[in-house]
């Protein structure tokens, strides 16, 4: 008896196995439509976490990972947030194969692109050294709050604007406001900005009470 259950259940395993569907790769409109969704997002930290998202949850091949990488990188650089993994995902991407007619592998991304994805990784390694000299120098707040995103670094910069109780200017109100650490104002004057100027932009949000620690 016993043995004939261990072999039902060895039985069981083999058709377990043997039924579970294969991964389903987006499909060319699919992955248009998650490329689009993300670029359409209000702020530049909503973009890199909606790529993010697809890149973590969605089946891809390799080649629609190698471009999802570049964007990732791109909107990374040219937002100015955490160079280090824009660097990181312009390196992946080039890192990519695939398998061509012949069986043979070859880079994800196309002769062009690929070029550009280099292009751009020099560029990216050069912003970052720059960020690091300036970090190593005297700067504003505001610099130095965009030097410490620029290089991954948000939760330190949002616990020196705390600690400063200046107000974020209102290009660092608004990433703030993407990435969780300023939320609506519930309670009308409920938040003291005194230290600052030209608050309008303020007026309906504060610090948050409770911020989940981002990873853009």
């Amino acid at each position: 008896m016993w043995r004939s259950c261990i072999g039902g259940l060895f039985c069981l395993a083999i058709v377990a196995c043997e039924t579970t569907p294969a991964a389903v790769i987006l499909t060319p409109a699919e992955f248009d439509s998650a490329v689009a969704e993300a670029n359409g997002k209000w702020h530049p930290w909503l973009t890199i976490e909606s790529l993010t998202e697809t890149l973590d949850t969605a089946t891809l091949s390799s080649s629609q990972r190698a471009r999802l990488l570049v964007e990732r990188g791109s909107t990374r650089r040219e937002a100015g947030i955490n160079l280090p993994g824009a660097i990181s995902d312009f390196s992946q991407a080039l890192s990519l194969t695939v398998e061509n007619d012949d069986g043979e592998m070859q880079p994800a991304l196309g002769a062009n692109a690929r070029a550009d994805a280099e292009a751009a990784l020099e560029y990216v390694e050069s912003d970052f050294e720059e960020v690091r000299t300036r970090l190593a120098g005297v700067q504003t707040l505001q610099e130095w709050f965009s030097d410490k995103v620029a290089s991954g670094d948000i939760v330190a910069g949002v616990e020196r604007y705390k600690a400063s109780g200046l107000a974020p200017e209102i290009r660092d109100a608004r990433l703030l406001e993407a990435a969780g650490y300023l939320c609506a104002d519930d309670l009308e004057n409920d938040q003291d900005w005194e230290l600052g100027h030209e608050l309008d932009y303020l007026k309906d949000l504060e610090w948050c009470e409770i911020t989940a620690m981002p990873a853009s």
